[in-house]
């Protein structure tokens, strides 16, 4: 009954426009892929219609591919321009596209305008401070803080000013600011995911794995809830790390730098088929990253294929012409086939060299 919760989502929208859980399922309940251009819509599209399409191509896209982002930017530049009155959700929505497009002067400038044309609504004030996490950290903290200071129970703002005080190392206000985002908004699984971080970087690790557990469990969950709590437990506890990894690369196959690690993981323990078999993934996604193609090589020397061994670290020359410890891995592996006619098992390389 798709068309009935989009009318109640609407609804929604309409009574609190800053409804975090609305404008997830309004987003979510009829997902179009991201390749839809925007004049794909009719010419007479409705504001609406044109909002919709925007904030599907955000949220419904690849994993680091900010193509929707770009697409949604030119939607909602027209919806900013042709409303009938200014809302603060177009050009929250339209400053938020422009981030994740990382056209930062256009973010800037959206911001600004929220900041001038609503100068006393939380709703507004959270908008541009989101919008400038990535591009004004400390403009964006004194945003969020003014839009709580209007409305303290704003959790979606508090989880906002939690994340960039990550971002600026002020691990215990970002663990203060956190706190509150989940306890006003238990539900809120990215919340969850930062303040496992937060206390992450704080050096509390029994806290942040039960912040990140928790934030796993959730309905709601993101990869990278798994994806970090793989990375957390890959010292403390390996099997329950690779667990972590393999649900990451299950729900998001994408994730290059889960499959790194959950390869890594395995080439450490000794099961390097496995192992090569996740690094292969992770190289194909990112195709010149360096250091997975440096596990790739070590884990085909363990594995005592030469040729492998070789292809990875040529690969890895190509890449980094002034890697002097590569080129001179690869001379002695070079010098290994000259002197046995590459029938002895090549030598590992060094801890230095995989690190």
């Amino acid at each position: 009954q798709a068309e009935m919760a989009q009318q109640y989502f609407d609804r929604c929208l309409a009574i609190d426009d800053r409804s975090e859980a609305a404008r997830t399922g309004a987003w979510l309940l009829q997902p179009q892929p991201v390749s839809a251009a925007p004049n794909a819509l009719p010419e007479d599209a409705s504001q609406s219609e044109r909002f919709r399409r925007a904030t599907r191509l955000m949220y419904t896209g690849p994993r680091g591919d900010n193509r929707g982002h770009q697409r949604a930017v030119a939607l909602l530049q027209q919806v900013v321009l042709c409303a009938d009155k200014a809302r603060p959700i177009y050009h929250g929505m339209l400053a938020a596209a422009a981030a994740g497009a990382e056209e930062n002067e256009l973010a800037a400038r959206t911001a600004a305008a929220l900041l001038r044309i609503w100068p006393d609504s939380a709703t507004a004030l959270y908008w541009a401070g989101s919008a400038m996490i990535g591009v004004d950290p400390d403009g964006a903290s004194r945003s969020l803080s003014r839009a709580i200071a209007i409305d303290p129970a704003f959790a979606a703002a508090w989880a906002e000013l939690g994340a960039v005080r990550l971002l600026q190392g002020a691990n215990g206000r970002a663990v203060t600011a956190l706190e509150t985002a989940t306890q006003l908004e238990p539900s809120n699984a990215k919340a969850w995911l930062d303040l496992g971080l937060a206390h992450q970087q704080a050096e509390d690790l029994d806290a942040a794995e039960a912040c990140l557990r928790h934030a796993v469990a959730m309905p709601n969950s993101v990869p990278g809830a798994s994806y970090n709590l793989g990375v957390l437990l890959a010292d403390r506890d390996p099997e329950a790390a690779i667990a972590a990894f393999e649900q990451t690369t299950a729900r998001a196959s994408d994730y290059a730098e889960a499959w790194y690690n959950l390869g890594a993981l395995r080439t450490r323990r000794g099961d390097l088929e496995q192992g090569h078999r996740a690094l292969q993934r992770a190289v194909t996604l990112r195709p010149d990253w360096i250091n997975a193609w440096r596990q790739v090589g070590t884990n085909r020397a363990k594995a005592a294929d030469l040729e492998a061994t070789v292809a990875a670290f040529r690969r890895i020359v190509a890449l980094a012409p002034d890697d002097q410890d590569a080129a001179e891995y690869l001379d002695m592996l070079q010098q290994h086939i000259d002197a046995t006619g590459a029938k002895q098992k090549p030598i590992a390389p060094t801890a230095k060299l995989r690190d």
